[in-house]
């Protein structure tokens, strides 16, 4: 027979665990209005503003600031302080402890008022309990407090990345004129073709024809898999689904009632605006295995892979890509030859090669040689990075993305700038 006590503490995990479950909930109320004000800095910083009406001006600002206070509102109204009873239950969720052993922590064994067995009878019970409850405690001595991390559910419930990347490409579209803009790269399995097909004719629209959707099938690593999970798509079904939505965009591009029966039902369904671009935006994918090289050269414009290797690499693929374009039937000219690297510049090699390995292993959460096995990426000064560049042009490719590493992006930029003319 037991009976509920106190907690025993668990260290300082209880509290930490009530910090986490509440910055969960803070994270969640917080993120529409984030939204909103992210826009509002991506409107300002490209000056978009000013460029309209007075009257759409005034109205855009209003819109902007009650949209704001609603959403920040209504997500802090709903924000409750966590109990421990919570905290507790998080703590074994986030371990996989079903069994519950914090309840357990909070039982003793209950006294009688009038003992029917010898004294040293109870305090046998009083001692294995004891010792029970030792090991018990040992036992979550090591629990993980699982902070929230930057996974799809928690980071982005909303699907928030989506409205920012249309305001941002809007935003450098309405302020260029020849730069074209794209994806490097979107994952289209995560999310529902007919509204990317809509949002992507929208912004091909409004840049005239400068919209490149770069789109990938995901590489094979926990944290990837973690979003598909996530977002409720089996990972390995992607590359269907992605072949899938592709060809359910490009039916809607092409303008008129489209009837589609597969993974998504559509129904009389058309498109307004239509993309700029006859047919809809180019698209370009990646990977640089056969089955890869193959899915490009038969349904895509472009191909635009991140690696592996160099760009002798790049080019030996690309030879064969444009074979089993032939083989398809296609024009190999048709398809743009493209490359997604990363760069750190800096006359300092060995500073060069540390700044790269920092900010992969910051993004991606894995170690940097390992990154560096499986995508293109390069460390040096000027004359280096120029030569290791040159052997994609000479290969062919007549597109190259640069990623750059944070260091001191301005000064990487200038000096990619002055290298344009190595490549003329």
């Amino acid at each position: 027979m037991v009976k509920k006590r106190a907690l025993m503490p668990v260290g300082t995990r209880l509290p930490l665990s009530r910090l986490a479950l509440f910055w969960e909930g803070l994270w969640l109320a917080l993120w529409p209005a984030c939204a909103v004000a992210g826009l509002f800095v991506v409107l300002a910083a490209f000056d978009i503003m000013p460029h309209l009406p007075g009257w759409l001006h005034l109205i855009a600002l209003i819109a902007l600031a009650g949209a704001f206070c609603w959403f920040l509102w209504s997500g802090l109204r709903g924000l409750k302080i966590p109990d421990d009873r919570a905290a507790r239950r998080r703590l074994e969720r986030v371990n996989g402890l079903d069994h519950r052993p914090l309840e357990t922590l909070a039982d003793a064994l209950a006294q009688p008022s009038r003992p029917a067995h010898p004294s040293a009878q109870n305090q046998q019970s009083a001692f294995l309990w004891a010792r029970h409850k030792q090991r018990m405690a040992q036992m979550v001595a090591g629990l993980r407090i699982g902070w929230p991390t930057p996974k799809l559910i928690r980071r982005d419930p909303y699907a928030l990345r989506i409205i920012l990347f249309v305001a941002l490409i809007a935003a450098i579209a309405a302020r260029t004129s020849k730069v074209k803009m794209g994806t490097a790269v979107l994952l289209p399995m995560l999310r529902n073709p007919v509204r990317l097909a809509h949002q992507a004719a929208t912004l091909d629209q409004i840049s005239h024809g400068r919209l490149i959707l770069g789109v990938g099938t995901a590489r094979d690593v926990p944290a990837i898999r973690d979003e598909f999970v996530a977002a409720g798509v089996p990972f390995e079904k992607r590359i269907g689904t992605m072949l899938e939505g592709m060809r359910l965009c490009r039916a809607l591009w092409a303008g008129g009632p489209v009837d589609w029966e597969g993974r998504w039902t559509v129904k009389g369904g058309e498109l307004a605006p239509e993309p700029f671009t006859p047919g809809g935006p180019a698209i370009w994918s990646g990977g640089g295995v056969p089955a890869a090289l193959k899915r490009s050269a038969v349904n895509f414009d472009g191909w635009f892979p991140s690696g592996p290797g160099t760009g002798a690499d790049w080019t030996a693929s690309w030879v064969r890509l444009k074979e089993y374009a032939k083989e398809a039937g296609r024009d190999p000219s048709e398809i743009t030859g493209a490359a997604y690297v990363t760069l750190a510049v800096n006359d300092d090699i060995l500073m060069a090669n540390g700044e790269l390995d920092h900010y992969l292993e910051s993004y991606y959460m894995r170690p940097a040689a390992t990154v560096r096995e499986e995508q293109y990426c390069y460390a040096g000064d000027q004359a280096s990075v120029t030569a290791w560049l040159r052997e994609f042009v000479d290969g062919g490719a007549s597109h190259i993305c640069v990623r750059f590493t944070g260091g001191d992006d301005e000064r990487q930029m200038e000096t990619l700038a002055a290298m344009r003319e190595d490549f003329a």
